[in-house]
């Protein structure tokens, strides 16, 4: 998340306010959300996606509200970065890679070509 810059997530007043009042956002710094637009960093989006007890926009709850917020964060994260190039997402990769244990069951890409079908 934080290699891509973050991403720009629209909460409601609810969701700030439980966010800001609760440790789902891990660091007090990153505590900051508020209604309507927001930039979210990891920590933040992070935060947002473990929200159980908080109803979304569309008054989804629970397991259905956490899965409905993790898709909204993938899609803006798509929405927002679709236009970068592969190379740009392969170096992401590689950094992800190094923060695995070994003998992750990742595979390894080295080049463009390992993506084809």
């Amino acid at each position: 998340m934080d290699y891509v810059g973050g991403v720009n997530i629209s909460l409601t007043a609810k969701e700030a306010d439980y966010l800001n009042k609760t440790n789902y956002i891990s660091k007090p710094e990153n505590r900051v959300v508020v209604n309507g637009e927001n930039h979210l960093n990891g920590d933040q989006a992070l935060g947002y996606c473990r929200i159980r007890h908080v109803g979304t926009a569309q008054n989804e709850y629970n397991d259905i509200g956490r899965t409905a917020r993790c898709q909204r964060i993938i899609m803006a994260l798509y929405e927002q970065n679709k236009g970068r190039g592969l190379r740009f997402f392969l170096l992401g990769f590689r950094r992800i890679q190094k923060l695995l244990p070994q003998g992750s069951v990742l595979p390894k890409i080295r080049h463009q070509r390992d993506f084809a079908p």
